[in-house]
């Protein structure tokens, strides 16, 4: 499932996610109830990194990030000039 959301940003799947992030491409993550651009929470970008894993990174995010009000699990977002060169 993707779908396009304002600002040239482009929802994508985890598993999607998970190989443009191994390419080293920066990936954004957002509370699921919260839209991209939200008062609430600024996106949060992950990368690549020596030491941590796509899955800690995203735990991560989902530990401090993710509840009842903002929503329990994350979506996915890129960049729609990194997604026209994939």
């Amino acid at each position: 499932m993707s779908t396009k959301h304002s600002l040239n940003t482009k929802k994508i799947t985890k598993i999607r996610a998970r190989k443009l992030w191994e390419k080293g491409i920066v990936i954004y993550l957002q509370s699921c109830k919260l839209p991209f651009y939200s008062y609430m929470q600024l996106p949060c970008p992950i990368q690549k990194q020596i030491n941590l894993s796509f899955d800690s990174q995203v735990d991560e995010f989902i530990h401090y990030n993710c509840d009842y009000e903002r929503g329990y699990y994350p979506h996915f977002y890129i960049k729609m000039e990194d997604y026209n060169e994939q």
